[in-house]
């Protein structure tokens, strides 16, 4: 089984979610500084870039994602790439995808997390 890599790389400049925090990467320790490693401090919010909404997220008391079983995140997708002028993703956007070759993958051999993932991240890239 092919599994694809969909994932957008965190930056310090990239887009966040209104009203969240941006992203934060700051040096705690260096080589060049002496230190005997080096390593990053992040701070951003949990909605940055590639995720998975766990149902407590819209839901009191529901289960949080380290409540939810991995076999639910697995599973034949779509991806759709998602236009930079776009500011609403609708149910005809997404039935328009295939029509105007945005992005498409509907290969069930492909493992992700979701039935639909929309993202305007780097092309999908093999697992090795």
């Amino acid at each position: 089984m092919k599994i694809y890599d969909i994932t957008v790389p965190i930056h310090a400049t990239m887009p966040v979610y209104e009203g969240d925090p941006g992203v934060k990467i700051d040096a705690w320790s260096a080589f060049a500084k002496g230190d005997s490693s080096n390593v990053s401090m992040l701070n951003f919010g949990a909605h940055t870039g590639t995720h998975v909404d766990a149902p407590a997220h819209f839901i009191e008391g529901a289960r949080k994602i380290d409540a939810l079983p991995l076999e639910v995140l697995i599973g034949p997708a779509r991806v759709v790439r998602v236009p930079d002028e776009l500011t609403e993703i609708t149910p005809e956007f997404l039935e328009r995808c295939d029509r105007f070759g945005i992005v498409s993958h509907s290969d069930p051999g492909i493992a992700v997390v979701h039935e639909v993932i929309v993202g305007g991240g780097p092309q999908e890239r093999p697992v090795e």
